[in-house]
């Protein structure tokens, strides 16, 4: 994400909000038949478990956590869709500021 962009500057200059969603495993094409589009077929049985395991969600839910997230949530945020619900994720900031440094 551009951090730039999540500030309240673009928001209300542009009136568009800057988020960024994770949808996790979401019941799509990718999932149906899956072991024909598998890039290593004798690795189609263990991707099978690993798939069985995960919480999966049907793009119905996702589009409505989408929506939620537009309507409801804060710019700039990230969030994690994962068992129809919304999590926000903490994210690290890893600006220092060493461009003000090099100018001066």
């Amino acid at each position: 994400m551009c951090n730039f962009l999540q500030t309240d500057i673009y928001l209300n200059r542009t009136g568009i909000k800057f988020i960024t969603i994770c949808p996790g495993a979401t019941i799509t094409d990718m999932f149906t038949n899956f072991t024909e589009k598998i890039l290593f077929a004798d690795m189609g049985d263990e991707s099978y478990r690993v798939l069985d395991r995960l919480n999966k969600q049907s793009a119905t839910d996702v589009s409505r956590c989408i929506l939620s997230a537009l309507e409801k949530e804060k710019n700039g945020e990230v969030y994690i869709i994962e068992g129809k619900r919304l999590f926000p994720m903490e994210m690290k900031s890893y600006w220092r500021g060493i461009e003000r440094e090099l100018n001066e």
